[in-house]
């Protein structure tokens, strides 16, 4: 089922209910590669910090 986002009022909703999982998941990706890639673990708070700051480019 597809969900059809005719009014700027879903858009947002969408937006919105989508940043969150975004933020978590590139805080993963990270908190992996450090772990594997660098041999330098980081937490998962720490991942999604760095996350937060690159997506809304603030860090």
């Amino acid at each position: 089922m597809r969900l059809k986002l005719d009014r700027p009022s879903q858009r947002l909703l969408a937006f919105l209910a989508a940043l969150p999982a975004a933020m978590a998941i590139v805080g993963v990706l990270y908190m992996l590669g450090m772990h594997y890639l660098e041999h330098s673990p980081r937490g998962f708070w720490q991942s999604l910090e760095w996350a937060s700051e690159t997506l809304t480019t603030t860090g």
